[in-house]
């Protein structure tokens, strides 16, 4: 924090693509950020959603130029998503992509009366991919051994599934960044 300077704060409504022009238009105003922007890069770390309205921003730049009443500068920023933010979308979208199994998994462990949202809050998708890994641990052995010769597909993308990507997902932020294990980040990252 020692080369961190606060050079300007801005509060207001994060709502909209103008609303982000807005602020940008601001943060790039500021000579000491326009100086920094003629010679490197910006990189704002950002979850999706806000990275969306800025991508949109600088979109509109590219299309209306000088035009658009927004800096040259803008083209300098970068985007990054965070590493929780990944760590968090991957877990999201490995439940998503396999709701029918985590929503039989949810009703066993559970009541069957209880309803699996759609979309539930990722605390709750956060338990439902352990409960997986734990109940996977305990009985892979097992299944591996009973159909290690099986050429269903569905079966060996189940097998997968317990045994590969729930546990990346999982360990991802938690293990492999906390650790700093670069080459793990790099490779898990891509296979995420």
């Amino acid at each position: 924090m020692k080369n961190t300077k606060l050079v300007d704060l801005k509060e207001g409504p994060f709502y909209s693509t103008n609303n982000y022009i807005e602020v940008l238009k601001h943060m790039i105003d500021v000579p000491e950020i326009r100086d920094y922007m003629v010679m490197h890069i910006l990189i704002a770390p950002m979850d999706y959603s806000r990275q969306l309205h800025v991508w949109c921003a600088i979109n509109y730049h590219i299309k209306f130029k000088n035009d658009s009443g927004i800096s040259e500068q803008i083209l300098h920023i970068v985007l990054m998503i965070r590493f929780l933010n990944i760590s968090l979308n991957s877990h999201e979208i490995i439940f998503l992509e396999n709701y029918r199994f985590f929503d039989k998994l949810f009703h066993e462990v559970f009541e069957r009366l209880k309803i699996l949202a759609k979309k539930p809050k990722p605390y709750k998708i956060n338990l439902i991919l352990e409960l997986a890994f734990q109940g996977w641990s305990r009985v892979r052995l097992i299944i591996l051994q009973k159909f290690e010769l099986s050429k269903d597909l569905e079966v060996w993308y189940l097998i997968n599934l317990l045994d590969n990507i729930i546990p990346l997902v999982l360990d991802f932020y938690l293990v492999i960044f906390h650790n700093r294990n670069w080459m793990a980040y790099k490779e898990a990252i891509f296979h995420i």
